[in-house]
């Protein structure tokens, strides 16, 4: 179904939604490359994740995956595949599905290796700036969001409190190099331009914030868990 919708909708790349990830959108859309990016920063219908997706197999032997990329080589793939295509094919129906698995990569804290991902970007910002600035603002919001998840996860976890400290400033640095009021305008998400916003102010603004999610999530969490123990 999804190499037929490969063919039908003329597009160079096609990918079909997921089961656990993605967006609401619930019909076949044909999207140009820059709306492509667009939705790669909103994290909706889909994401950069290399599975999903169909692609020309001339293109993946041209783009081997990078050994140097420690983290998120899948986003360095995805990126330069959409600097060579036209338009990219979306069927929502959920052909692929995803497992939550505790321990992976990205459900365990944040660490250096993590990080290297907030490199990836600079890398493939820094890029487009020369070779596809409409695509700027789009990828300026996928960094942001990055920023602000891994920010939200380094407070949500164990990590000591001058590397959590050093962690935050570095996710700050990250913020004030990409942000872009276009990238801003094109964000959906209230809680992500709050955030953005607020780690861009500095550390001493973004913390307290996430810290009271931190608490209403384990709050949450708790009572779920009641739930499920009384039923």
């Amino acid at each position: 179904m999804n190499y037929t919708n490969l063919k039908s909708g003329k597009a160079d790349i096609s990918i079909c939604g997921i089961d656990g990830l993605g967006g609401k959108e619930t019909r076949p859309f044909v999207y140009s490359r820059e709306e492509t990016v667009c939705c790669l920063g909103r994290r909706t219908p889909f994401l950069w994740n290399v599975w999903g997706k169909l692609y020309p197999m001339e293109l993946v032997k041209k783009h081997p995956f990078d050994d140097r990329a420690l983290c998120c080589e899948d986003l360095l793939f995805f990126y330069q595949v959409l600097m060579e295509i036209r338009q990219v094919s979306y069927l929502p129906d959920k052909l692929y599905h995803y497992i939550h698995r505790e321990g992976s990569l990205v459900n365990h804290g944040v660490d250096e290796k993590r990080c290297t991902v907030l490199l990836l970007l600079d890398y493939i910002c820094e890029d487009a700036a020369r070779s596809g600035p409409e695509l700027l603002p789009g990828l300026s919001l996928l960094a942001l969001d990055a920023n602000v998840r891994l920010a939200m996860q380094a407070v949500e976890g164990d990590i000591p409190y001058r590397e959590l400290s050093r962690y935050l400033k570095r996710f700050k640095r990250s913020v004030r190099r990409h942000f872009h009021w276009k990238a801003i305008l094109l964000c959906r998400d209230k809680k992500t331009i709050a955030a953005v916003f607020l780690l861009y102010a500095g550390t001493a603004f973004f913390w307290p914030m996430a810290a009271v999610f931190k608490v209403i999530k384990q709050f949450k969490g708790g009572r779920v868990w009641k739930r499920r123990k009384e039923a």
